[in-house]
């Protein structure tokens, strides 16, 4: 070695402040911004600058500060988009079944006494036989009773409310007595 050489050493937090930088850009910014932290204060201690660990803090918390709530919200928001979707779905085959019930009624002069006489030809609408207490594993279940000869009562999901929500038809109401059809 050359006596008039200093003899190389390396920046003390600059492997650091490079793996701090880089894990802004892969998602990891809570992680990137304290390896940052650390890397600029290891250099500051032994005096000399650390580029990559002050661009590290920059970018990390701007991530933080900005891009990660705004990513968040949308988040959150898709998935209320998705519940009032799904709802919306459950509801149009309620819709669907009450309006073969009505049909029914309009041909016979009395409501169909089980799902079955309704006739509903959408093949993708599924009866329930039993009151839909939790999610169903599709949004087009539905339970139909019978509330006499006079109306009906049909079922769905509301994937907002969580609850079974019901549409009447004819003379029925929430006051009615109604039978559920098993078939």
């Amino acid at each position: 070695m050359n006596p008039s050489q200093p003899a190389h050493t390396s920046t003390p937090g600059k492997a650091l402040g490079i793996v701090g930088f880089i894990l802004g850009f892969v998602g990891l910014s809570l992680i990137g911004l304290i390896l940052s932290i650390i890397a600029s204060v290891q250099s500051s201690k032994a005096g000399v600058k650390n580029g990559l660990a002050i661009a590290g803090i920059v970018t990390n918390s701007i991530f933080l500060v900005i891009v990660a709530p705004l990513m968040l919200i949308t988040v959150v928001s898709y998935n209320g988009i998705t519940t009032r979707a799904n709802t919306n779905a459950a509801l149009s085959s309620a819709n669907t079944v009450l309006k073969y019930a009505e049909i029914y009624y309009a041909d016979n002069g009395t409501y169909p006494t089980t799902f079955a006489e309704t006739a509903v030809p959408v093949k993708s609408i599924e009866l329930s036989k039993t009151a839909l207490t939790e999610k169903p594993s599709t949004y087009n279940t539905i339970t139909f009773s019978s509330c006499g000869t006079t109306g009906v009562k049909i079922g769905y999901w509301n994937y907002q409310t969580e609850v079974e929500t019901y549409l009447y038809g004819g003379k029925a109401s929430a006051s009615s007595t109604c039978t559920r059809s098993t078939e």
